[in-house]
């Protein structure tokens, strides 16, 4: 009787776990093309949802995670076939005594967003075609436009310190760097091409990659796009910054030259390129042909004998240092003093510490905690990352009125107060 029961109670463990998991988005211009990753399929605007625990590191060894990677293909009639990876990695993930080790994916992002590219049609002896198609590189105006469109979404960094590099990631003032550029040096100075000098502070620093962010005041920066495609050897990238002795936003060319897991460094995927690399280009962006950003310009080997060698980080693991950049700014956000207008209602989460609130598939703090939400019919979720949700419910939020939410560490004992 026990044998047979087993598997019952194995599948109520393994659903609800879908359940509690979290959607990725894609989209592509034109729309209605056909998505496919792995056995999921549709056409754009495309969704679909995944474990929790495949959105970020795994918290214990038994830990729901990805152990490989996710790319989605698309293709439309009249359009070239586009494939993106999803996920970055990948990852090692060591036990706290070290005995034991696994490697793991995590999703780069939660929405996706491809331009597919029309397919030229006709006679291929009496098309023309632009040199892009017959040599693979772009003409050199259309290279040296991007290169001067690319120059105004980096910086030149400077402090009390040190000197470095760092490029715009969103419009709102946000520029990545290095964070051995950032470290201990306060506020920086960001000097733009156009000759603006801004101050800038340092926001968020990666506590295991040599990643960091600063926020300058101000709206609507020329950004860099973080490329979400894996750069392959023998691709073409530039390298842009700011070295030592040299005039700022000096631009280099290379190859990519080799790309991977590289202990040494730390972790992450790591570009490895023969541009031209010196002290004062760390943090700048390694672009490639289009201007994306693939990867951040982070050191290169000094030793006799040697040269032609430098690393960049990946653009997948600075979009996801990002991320964590801003759930950390935003959980920080929620714990300052912000007393509710007329427009919010008051909800205190209590019972069960440590676990994460979700409101409307937003990360808004942890419990125990009272936060300011918006009036109006809200969803809450409340969960332990990669685990089976504690709470999953739809409150209504009255303006200026008080809710209180207890969450016992046990989902089947669930007993929401107030409403």
């Amino acid at each position: 009787m026990t044998s047979r029961a087993f598997p019952f109670v194995f599948v109520l463990a393994i659903l609800p776990a879908r359940a509690a998991g979290e959607k990725i988005y894609i989209t592509s211009e034109p729309t209605g093309a056909q998505v496919q990753i792995g056995d999921r399929a549709g056409t754009t605007p495309f969704e679909t949802d995944f474990p929790g625990g495949y959105f970020h590191e795994p918290r214990m060894l038994l830990s729901t995670h990805l152990s490989r990677p996710l790319v989605a293909r698309l293709t439309l009639e009249g359009y070239e076939d586009k494939e993106v990876t999803l996920t970055l990695g990948p990852r090692e993930w060591v036990s706290n005594n070290g005995h034991k080790r696994f490697q793991y994916f995590v999703f780069g992002s939660t929405h996706f967003h491809m331009t597919l590219t029309p397919v030229v049609e006709g006679d291929t002896e009496t098309v023309e075609k632009p040199d892009v198609q017959k040599t693979g590189e772009p003409p050199q105006a259309d290279q040296a436009d991007m290169i001067e469109r690319s120059k105004q979404a980096v910086v030149h960094l400077h402090g009390p310190e040190r000197n470095g590099s760092g490029f715009f990631v969103t419009e709102e003032g946000i520029i990545a760097t290095n964070a051995h550029v950032a470290r201990d040096q306060g506020r920086l100075f960001a000097d733009l091409a156009g000759e603006t000098k801004l101050e800038a502070d340092t926001v968020c620093i990666d506590a295991t990659r040599d990643i960091s962010f600063l926020k300058v005041k101000g709206k609507g920066f020329p950004v860099l796009r973080l490329s979400q495609g894996a750069v392959r050897p023998g691709e073409e990238v530039f390298a842009m910054g700011s070295p030592g002795g040299a005039i700022p936003f000096s631009i280099t060319k290379g190859i990519v030259s080799a790309l991977g897991l590289f202990a040494s460094l730390g972790p992450g995927i790591w570009i490895q390129t023969d541009a031209a690399i010196n002290a004062g280009s760390s943090g700048g962006p390694l672009l490639n042909t289009s201007g994306d950003a693939v990867g951040m310009i982070t050191q290169k080997v000094v030793k006799e004998g040697v040269s032609g060698i430098g690393f960049a980080q990946s653009s997948m693991d600075v979009a996801d240092s990002l991320k964590q950049c801003d759930e950390k700014r935003a959980l920080e956000k929620m714990a300052e003093p912000n007393p509710p207008d007329e427009n919010t209602g008051l909800v205190e989460f209590s019972g069960v510490a440590g676990a994460e609130i979700f409101v409307d598939n937003v990360l808004v703090g942890m419990m125990p905690a009272t936060l300011p939400l918006n009036s109006g019919r809200r969803r809450i979720r409340v969960a332990f990352p990669g685990r089976v949700a504690l709470l999953v419910r739809d409150f209504y939020i009255i303006k200026g009125g008080h809710v209180r939410i207890t969450v016992p560490a046990s989902p089947q004992s669930l007993k929401p107060l107030g409403n």
